[in-house]
């Protein structure tokens, strides 16, 4: 949790450390009063305090934790140093270069806020400069249109209508920019080429997202591509950065646990009994414990939208909120009646749920007593070997062996 703060409290400095760049820029690169420094500041701090405030406290945002935080900080930066300089350099639309990265890493309305401040900023520091509102407006136009568009890309094929309605745009918008003035045109052609190429490589810039990211939402992705994908060993799949991830969507703020806590305590309870459980487990037999718990805590997520189909809904939102697919596998495999574990962590939350889930039906039931933990763990480990619900596991004999004695010791 310390360390969560920390990091909010790094990403809160650097938010405000950019636009304060973007002022003390444009203050450098000209003779400016220094009355005109301080107002300008003044407004960027409280501009940017809003923006904040918007997005912590906005509940129709998606509160997801970023995946690539030194991307989304990096383009952040660079779009505010750029727009420093947009009163002295030919810098186009470039400085819009935040919007897409946050859209493809983030989701689209965290980056509809981010175009919002940059647009701000640039009223700020740019307009009352240059004058030229018309130029200010297509800024905008295009910075929602490639928010627009991104919604549209979903193959490779789409990556080419992306970037012809963006240039087609581009053109339309850098015409109006100059009010048709054809003479006005030929005589600053380098100009109007670079306003159009600035733009086009905005959208290079999405597609590029989109490709190397690509964060595509289950409800983008049918169920035959989830079952498709590579099955692999854990280890391989789990990244630096999705620990990172894992560790953050396991703290009671995340926004999904928010709304499991606000959605039932009973399934919570379970839900963090499981985790717990499964954290343990995996540290037992030298798994990935981090894997381990935020399966057990999300494995049945899905209720809070779908009781009934509640995997295929879980799916759903672990795909709007970016889970790491070897998430998404232990999540989609941990009933029994569903898909066989590909993975040690996903056996480990489905021995867990089913153990607990026995143990709590025989104790509400009053045959509790008749039933020796020892004599209830082999029971569920030889019926889900019977049934092959192990055999893609990966596990060794001497580590199921392990597993049986660890939740005869722990599980009740």
């Amino acid at each position: 949790m310390e360390s969560r703060k920390n990091r909010t409290a790094i990403y809160q400095i650097a938010a405000y450390a950019a636009p304060i760049c973007s002022v003390l820029i444009w203050y450098g690169m000209g003779e400016k009063e220094e009355r005109l420094v301080w107002s300008k500041l003044v407004m960027t701090l409280i501009v940017t305090g809003l923006f904040l405030l918007h997005l912590h406290t906005d509940r129709t945002l998606e509160k997801k934790s970023c995946r690539y935080p030194v991307l989304v900080g990096v383009s952040y930066i660079v779009s505010f140093v750029l727009l420093g300089m947009c009163s002295y350099l030919p810098i186009g639309a470039l400085w819009l270069l935040a919007v897409p990265v946050v859209e493809a890493v983030q989701n689209e309305k965290t980056a509809q806020a981010v175009l919002t401040l940059l647009c701000v900023q640039y009223a700020i520091l740019v307009l009352p400069q240059n004058k030229d509102f018309t130029l200010f407006v297509k800024y905008l136009v295009f910075g929602y249109l490639l928010l627009i568009l991104y919604r549209g890309l979903d193959s490779k094929k789409s990556v080419w209508y992306f970037l012809g309605i963006v240039a087609v745009f581009s053109l339309v918008l850098q015409i109006v920019v100059y009010e048709f003035e054809i003479g006005q045109i030929k005589s600053e052609m380098i100009s109007f080429l670079w306003g159009i190429g600035s733009e086009i490589l905005l959208g290079i810039c999405s597609v590029s997202s989109y490709l190397l990211l690509d964060k595509k939402t289950a409800d983008e992705e049918t169920q035959e591509e989830v079952q498709a994908e590579t099955k692999e060993i854990v280890q391989d799949q789990i990244t630096e950065n999705d620990r990172i991830f894992l560790q953050s969507i396991i703290e009671p703020d995340f926004d999904l646990f928010v709304r499991l806590q606000h959605y039932s305590l009973p399934l919570l309870s379970h839900s963090m009994h499981i985790s717990g459980l499964s954290e343990q487990a995996a540290l037992f037999i030298g798994a990935e414990p981090l894997l381990a718990k935020a399966g057990g805590l999300y494995h049945e997520v899905g209720r809070i939208v779908d009781e009934e189909d509640y995997i295929e809904a879980g799916t759903k939102l672990a795909r709007q909120y970016r889970f790491p697919n070897a998430l998404v596998h232990v999540m989609r495999q941990h009933s029994t009646g569903f898909e066989k574990p590909d993975s040690k962590e996903a056996a480990i939350v489905m021995l867990s749920d089913c153990i607990v889930s026995t143990s709590d039906y025989l104790q509400d039931t009053g045959k509790r007593g008749a039933v020796s933990d020892e004599r209830l763990v082999d029971s569920i480990f030889q019926n889900r070997m019977d049934k092959g619900n192990l055999d893609e596991a990966g596990f060794s004999k001497e580590q199921i062996e392990q597993l049986k004695e660890f939740y005869i010791r722990n599980a009740f």
